[in-house]
Parts: structure tokens; C-alpha cells; sequence
């Protein structure tokens, strides 16, 4: 079985895609986890699931709303012990996380 040539770089291209959905979600699980902070103090980043509903992307330029019905393909679970696992669309990945104060740093992922 031969592949063509435009396979490898589709692919490079959804990885990409998967990377950058992963880096938005954990985005978006950061930002509300701080607004609901405000409100009520007792908010916990871990042992929920985030689900992607916007991005917005200032290099190049763009800014979507994820419909409803595919937000729960664009997920992320931080666990308590400091491992997450996040799903964009079909690819998953994993890796370690660190949460301080209001900074959040995705130290490793790789495909799960």
C-alpha cells in the first residue's frame, strides 16, 4: 500500500490542529476556572471535564464559537495528580501539567 504524497503533510495538519485545540481548551479550563473563582472561592480546576466552546487566535487572525454539539469532542481533564488527558476531535493526548496560582503550564504531551 502506497500513501500519497499529501497524506504526510494532512497529517502533520491535524496533529497541529489537535495541539492547538488542546492548548485552547486548557486556555478556556484556566479563564473559567478564575471567573468562577471571583464568584465563589471554592472553584477546583481537577476532576472535571472542559469542553473547547471558542477560539480566538490573534496570530494569524481568527475567532470561532465550537457549536454545542461538538464540544464534547474537545475535551480536557486535569487530575490531581497533575496528569491531563484531553480529546480534540478524534486524536488523544496526555501528559503532566502545572497549576500555581493563576498560571497553568502544559509541561509534556504526548499521543495517548
Amino acid at each position: 500500500m502506497t500513501t500519497s504524497p499529501s497524506a504526510a503533510p494532512e497529517a502533520n495538519r491535524r496533529a497541529l490542529i489537535a495541539v492547538i485545540a488542546v492548548a485552547a481548551v486548557a486556555v478556556v479550563a484556566v479563564i473559567a476556572v478564575l471567573l468562577a473563582s471571583r464568584g465563589s472561592g471554592a472553584t477546583d480546576l481537577t476532576d472535571r471535564q472542559w469542553q473547547l466552546t471558542s477560539v480566538t487566535q490573534q496570530q494569524p487572525a481568527f475567532q470561532g464559537v465550537v457549536p454545542a454539539a461538538e464540544q464534547l469532542r474537545y475535551t480536557i481533564t486535569f487530575n490531581t495528580d497533575a496528569t491531563y488527558n484531553a480529546n480534540a476531535d478524534c486524536n488523544q493526548v496526555a501528559g503532566t501539567y502545572e497549576a500555581s496560582g493563576s498560571n497553568l503550564t502544559i509541561k509534556r504531551a504526548r499521543p495517548r
